[in-house]
Protein backbone atom coordinates (compact mmCIF):
# COMPACT_ATOMS: atom_id res chain seq x y z
CA UNK A 1 0.00 0.00 0.00
CA UNK A 2 1.26 3.47 -0.85
CA UNK A 3 2.43 5.60 2.07
CA UNK A 4 1.02 8.73 0.43
CA UNK A 5 -2.40 9.89 1.57
CA UNK A 6 -5.09 11.34 -0.67
CA UNK A 7 -8.31 13.23 -0.10
CA UNK A 8 -11.77 12.99 -1.60
CA UNK A 9 -13.04 15.84 -3.78
CA UNK A 10 -15.49 16.88 -1.05
CA UNK A 11 -12.58 17.49 1.33
CA UNK A 12 -10.36 19.43 -1.07
CA UNK A 13 -13.35 21.42 -2.34
CA UNK A 14 -14.19 22.44 1.24
CA UNK A 15 -10.59 23.56 1.76
CA UNK A 16 -10.58 25.41 -1.57
CA UNK A 17 -13.87 27.15 -0.79
CA UNK A 18 -12.52 28.31 2.57
CA UNK A 19 -9.39 29.65 0.87
CA UNK A 20 -11.44 31.35 -1.85
CA UNK A 21 -13.46 33.26 0.76
CA UNK A 22 -10.25 34.87 2.04
CA UNK A 23 -9.76 36.59 -1.33
CA UNK A 24 -13.21 38.19 -1.66
CA UNK A 25 -12.70 41.91 -2.49
CA UNK A 26 -8.99 41.27 -2.03
CA UNK A 27 -5.93 42.45 -3.93
CA UNK A 28 -3.67 40.79 -6.50
CA UNK A 29 -0.32 42.59 -6.51
CA UNK A 30 2.33 42.02 -9.18
CA UNK A 31 5.98 42.55 -8.17
CA UNK A 32 9.39 42.84 -9.79
CA UNK A 33 12.42 41.68 -7.83
CA UNK A 34 13.37 38.47 -6.03
CA UNK A 35 10.48 36.59 -4.42
CA UNK A 36 10.62 36.17 -0.64
CA UNK A 37 10.96 32.60 0.65
CA UNK A 38 7.23 32.34 1.40
CA UNK A 39 4.06 34.38 1.86
CA UNK A 40 5.01 34.69 5.54
CA UNK A 41 8.29 36.45 4.72
CA UNK A 42 8.47 40.23 4.59
CA UNK A 43 8.88 42.03 1.29
CA UNK A 44 12.35 43.51 0.91
CA UNK A 45 13.00 46.06 -1.78
CA UNK A 46 10.54 44.57 -4.27
CA UNK A 47 8.84 46.90 -6.74
CA UNK A 48 5.04 46.98 -7.07
CA UNK A 49 4.22 46.98 -10.77
CA UNK A 50 0.42 46.79 -10.59
CA UNK A 51 -2.36 46.24 -8.06
CA UNK A 52 -5.63 44.59 -9.10
CA UNK A 53 -8.80 44.49 -6.99
CA UNK A 54 -10.55 41.12 -6.96
CA UNK A 55 -14.31 40.73 -7.29
CA UNK A 56 -16.63 40.73 -4.26
CA UNK A 57 -16.86 36.98 -4.89
CA UNK A 58 -13.29 36.54 -6.06
CA UNK A 59 -13.42 32.88 -7.14
CA UNK A 60 -16.05 30.49 -8.41
CA UNK A 61 -17.08 27.20 -6.84
CA UNK A 62 -14.19 24.72 -6.57
CA UNK A 63 -13.92 21.73 -8.90
CA UNK A 64 -11.59 18.97 -7.66
CA UNK A 65 -9.84 21.58 -5.56
CA UNK A 66 -9.38 24.07 -8.39
CA UNK A 67 -10.80 27.57 -7.94
CA UNK A 68 -10.86 29.95 -10.89
CA UNK A 69 -11.05 33.71 -10.44
CA UNK A 70 -13.90 35.87 -11.62
CA UNK A 71 -13.00 38.52 -14.20
CA UNK A 72 -10.23 40.84 -12.99
CA UNK A 73 -10.31 44.40 -14.28
CA UNK A 74 -7.23 45.83 -16.00
CA UNK A 75 -5.30 48.56 -14.19
CA UNK A 76 -2.57 51.05 -15.04
CA UNK A 77 0.99 49.86 -14.45
CA UNK A 78 2.71 52.13 -11.92
CA UNK A 79 6.36 51.12 -12.42
CA UNK A 80 8.50 49.51 -15.12
CA UNK A 81 10.08 46.10 -14.62
CA UNK A 82 9.91 42.36 -15.26
CA UNK A 83 7.11 40.62 -13.34
CA UNK A 84 8.55 37.86 -11.15
CA UNK A 85 5.97 37.03 -8.47
CA UNK A 86 2.56 37.95 -7.12
CA UNK A 87 0.79 38.06 -3.80
CA UNK A 88 -2.89 37.70 -3.00
CA UNK A 89 -4.15 39.80 -0.10
CA UNK A 90 -7.39 39.83 1.85
CA UNK A 91 -9.84 42.72 1.49
CA UNK A 92 -7.82 44.89 3.89
CA UNK A 93 -4.99 44.89 1.33
CA UNK A 94 -2.47 44.05 4.06
CA UNK A 95 -3.12 40.47 5.20
CA UNK A 96 -0.97 38.16 3.05
CA UNK A 97 -2.84 35.07 1.93
CA UNK A 98 -0.74 33.58 -0.87
CA UNK A 99 2.43 34.13 -2.87
CA UNK A 100 3.23 32.62 -6.24
CA UNK A 101 5.80 32.90 -8.99
CA UNK A 102 4.88 34.27 -12.40
CA UNK A 103 6.06 31.58 -14.77
CA UNK A 104 7.32 33.18 -17.94
CA UNK A 105 7.32 30.73 -20.79
CA UNK A 106 7.24 30.45 -24.57
CA UNK A 107 4.64 28.09 -26.02
CA UNK A 108 5.82 26.65 -29.35
CA UNK A 109 3.65 24.74 -31.82
CA UNK A 110 4.96 21.34 -32.91
CA UNK A 111 2.41 20.82 -35.69
CA UNK A 112 0.34 22.88 -38.10
CA UNK A 113 -2.91 24.18 -36.58
CA UNK A 114 -5.81 23.82 -39.00
CA UNK A 115 -8.79 26.16 -39.19
CA UNK A 116 -11.41 25.20 -36.56
CA UNK A 117 -8.97 22.99 -34.64
CA UNK A 118 -9.97 22.53 -30.98
CA UNK A 119 -6.59 21.24 -29.81
CA UNK A 120 -3.03 22.32 -30.56
CA UNK A 121 0.21 20.32 -30.31
CA UNK A 122 2.96 22.14 -28.40
CA UNK A 123 6.41 21.55 -26.95
CA UNK A 124 6.18 20.36 -23.33
CA UNK A 125 4.85 23.19 -21.15
CA UNK A 126 7.15 24.64 -18.51
CA UNK A 127 4.18 26.14 -16.64
CA UNK A 128 0.44 25.42 -16.64
CA UNK A 129 -2.11 27.12 -18.88
CA UNK A 130 -5.63 27.88 -17.68
CA UNK A 131 -9.07 28.05 -19.28
CA UNK A 132 -9.72 31.57 -20.55
CA UNK A 133 -6.05 32.34 -21.17
CA UNK A 134 -5.21 33.72 -24.62
CA UNK A 135 -2.04 32.76 -26.49
CA UNK A 136 -0.83 35.18 -29.16
CA UNK A 137 1.25 33.25 -31.72
CA UNK A 138 3.68 35.07 -33.99
CA UNK A 139 3.15 33.39 -37.36
CA UNK A 140 5.58 35.02 -39.78
CA UNK A 141 5.02 38.43 -38.25
CA UNK A 142 1.23 38.03 -38.02
CA UNK A 143 -0.24 37.62 -34.52
CA UNK A 144 -2.85 34.86 -34.30
CA UNK A 145 -4.83 34.12 -31.16
CA UNK A 146 -5.64 30.77 -29.54
CA UNK A 147 -8.00 30.77 -26.55
CA UNK A 148 -7.32 27.99 -24.04
CA UNK A 149 -10.52 26.18 -22.96
CA UNK A 150 -9.21 23.71 -20.36
CA UNK A 151 -6.30 23.57 -17.94
CA UNK A 152 -3.06 22.15 -19.37
CA UNK A 153 -0.57 20.94 -16.77
CA UNK A 154 3.21 21.31 -16.69
CA UNK A 155 4.71 18.90 -19.24
CA UNK A 156 1.55 18.76 -21.38
CA UNK A 157 2.12 18.53 -25.14
CA UNK A 158 -1.48 19.19 -26.18
CA UNK A 159 -3.66 22.18 -25.30
CA UNK A 160 -7.45 22.18 -25.64
CA UNK A 161 -8.83 25.41 -27.10
CA UNK A 162 -11.88 27.01 -28.65
CA UNK A 163 -12.12 26.61 -32.43
CA UNK A 164 -9.12 28.35 -33.98
CA UNK A 165 -10.34 30.85 -36.62
CA UNK A 166 -7.21 30.76 -38.83
CA UNK A 167 -4.45 28.28 -39.64
CA UNK A 168 -1.18 28.67 -37.73
CA UNK A 169 2.15 27.34 -38.97
CA UNK A 170 4.17 24.66 -37.21
CA UNK A 171 6.91 26.35 -35.14
CA UNK A 172 4.97 29.54 -34.38
CA UNK A 173 5.56 30.70 -30.81
CA UNK A 174 3.63 32.61 -28.16
CA UNK A 175 5.41 34.24 -25.24
CA UNK A 176 3.80 35.11 -21.94
CA UNK A 177 3.27 33.91 -18.41
CA UNK A 178 0.70 32.16 -16.30
CA UNK A 179 -1.34 35.05 -14.97
CA UNK A 180 -0.39 38.02 -17.14
CA UNK A 181 -0.15 38.58 -20.85
CA UNK A 182 3.45 39.75 -20.80
CA UNK A 183 6.20 39.63 -18.15
CA UNK A 184 7.51 43.03 -19.26
CA UNK A 185 5.72 45.92 -17.56
CA UNK A 186 6.06 49.53 -18.67
CA UNK A 187 4.82 52.44 -16.59
CA UNK A 188 1.55 53.87 -17.88
CA UNK A 189 0.57 50.75 -19.83
CA UNK A 190 -2.25 48.42 -18.81
CA UNK A 191 -1.88 45.27 -16.72
CA UNK A 192 -4.48 42.76 -17.91
CA UNK A 193 -4.95 39.40 -16.17
CA UNK A 194 -6.20 36.78 -18.61
CA UNK A 195 -6.66 33.95 -16.10
CA UNK A 196 -5.94 33.14 -12.48
CA UNK A 197 -6.54 29.79 -10.79
CA UNK A 198 -5.48 28.22 -7.51
CA UNK A 199 -5.20 24.46 -6.97
CA UNK A 200 -5.64 22.79 -3.59
CA UNK A 201 -3.96 19.38 -3.84
CA UNK A 202 -5.86 16.10 -3.46
CA UNK A 203 -2.73 14.36 -2.18
CA UNK A 204 -0.93 14.61 1.12
CA UNK A 205 2.18 13.13 2.72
Amino acid sequence: MSGKSSYADAVVNAAAAAEAALYNSGKLVIYAGPAPASANAALAGDTVLATHTLAVTAFGAPVAGLITAAAIAAVTIVASGVANFFRLFAADGASDCMQGNIANQTVTLTALVAVNAVSIAVAALAAPLYAGQDLWFNDGGVLKIVSVSAIAAVGATAVTCTAVPVAIANGAAASGCVIVGSPNYQIGAQSAISALAVQVSESGT
